[in-house]
């Protein structure tokens, strides 16, 4: 197949996060180059760190060397439990550039808008708090402060951000990592996280069907523990995914 340009649109998901850089992965090792990226909360830090140069396998290697308690800073101030010093001193440490113009592919970062009730998409300004805001899990992390407003996690309005590639891009390949079958139960905690869930994948649905094509790997559950062997076995699904994907669709 061929294709002028290419981008991909990358949803949240946690650690799952890591699906996202197998499908690089396959990218790389394929040779087939990617010219833009939009993304949500892992998504978008992913995509950030992609596009400032960082190869999908150093990527991989970022992420076995991390924890909870380095990517958390945990505090009681009000408004949350953390901030997101740990995420920033990640960018600090890998990312050798913190502007927008000097990324190697274009980027889009999505957050919501806590105050206006509004998904938001940054494509220039402070990208390291732009990336800050957009993986800003409600409560668990205080919302991020952008000009008098407060943000949050961008999939909470919308996971899935296609829009700021529509009509700029040949081929738009959307990314979701939250194909998971949610478990029946009555316990509180797992209800609050299925209603939760449910509004995420709505607006994932919509946006699916603008999409070009859609990698959409099935998961026997929703892989939320941390460590290396989940990161490679998440990192592996992503991979295959995109092999298959690639060669399905004659982009190889």
């Amino acid at each position: 197949m061929v294709n002028n340009t290419i981008a991909l649109a990358l949803s949240g998901g946690g650690n799952r996060g890591a699906i996202h850089v197998g499908v690089l992965h396959a990218f790389d090792v394929t040779g087939i180059k990617i010219d833009a990226i939009s993304g949500t909360s892992a998504g978008a830090i992913v995509g950030a760190l992609y596009s400032s140069g960082i190869s999908a396998i150093q990527l991989k290697e970022i992420m076995d060397s991390q924890t909870i308690g380095t990517m958390l800073h945990f505090t009681l101030k009000k408004g949350g439990l953390a901030n997101m010093q740990g995420l920033r001193n990640v960018l600090d440490t890998h990312m050798k550039v913190d502007k927008y113009e000097d990324l190697k592919q274009k980027l889009f970062v999505c957050a919501s808008n806590i105050d206006e009730a509004d998904s938001v998409i940054f494509s220039d300004g402070d990208l390291f708090t732009h990336i800050c805001a957009s993986a800003s899990v409600p409560i668990l992390f205080r919302p991020v402060e952008i000009n008098n407003q407060n943000y949050v996690d961008g999939g909470l309005f919308n996971n899935l951000p296609v829009d700021p590639l529509l009509e700029k891009y040949d081929t738009i390949i959307g990314v979701h990592v939250n194909n998971y079958k949610i478990p029946d139960t009555q316990n509180i905690k797992r209800i609050a996280n299925q209603v939760f869930s449910t509004v995420i994948r709505h607006n994932v649905k919509h946006n699916m069907k603008k999409c070009d094509y859609v990698i959409n790997p099935k998961l026997d559950k929703a892989y939320r523990s941390f460590g290396k062997e989940t990161t490679q076995l998440l990192f592996e699904i992503g991979y295959n995914a995109g092999i298959e994907f690639l060669i399905e669709n004659k982009f190889m």
